[in-house]
C-alpha cells in the first residue's frame, strides 16, 4: 500500500523541518515543498511505498512544534496507463 502525507508548518520552520525529513529519506520520498498562496504557511507532500511508520508519526509527526497539522491518506493502486502500457498512473 503506498500512502501520501501532507504536511503543514509555520514559515520559518520549513527548512528546518526539511532537514530533520533527510533521516527518513530511505523510506519516503519529498515530492513538493512550498508556501500557501493565502496564509504563507509552509507545506510538505510526500510519498511513502509502504504504510508510513508509526514512529516517525510519533517521533516526527506528533512530537515536533514546528508541525501546525498533517494528513495521511492512502493511494490507490498503480494501474497501466490505457495509451503506454510500460507506464502507470495513480
Amino acid at each position: 500500500m503506498h500512502q501520501a502525507l501532507v504536511i503543514t508548518c509555520y514559515k520559518r520552520d520549513i527548512e528546518s523541518l526539511l532537514d530533520a525529513l533527510v533521516d527518513w529519506k530511505e523510506e519516503g520520498t519529498i515530492l513538493v515543498y512550498g508556501y500557501t498562496n493565502k496564509a504563507h504557511d509552509g507545506f510538505i507532500v510526500m510519498h511513502w511505498n509502504q504504510p508510513i511508520p508509526a514512529t516517525f508519526q510519533e517521533k516526527q509527526l506528533k512530537a515536533d512544534p514546528g508541525i501546525r497539522d498533517y494528513v495521511v491518506y492512502d493511494l490507490p493502486p498503480a494501474v497501466p496507463h490505457p495509451i503506454n502500457p510500460t507506464t502507470t498512473t495513480l
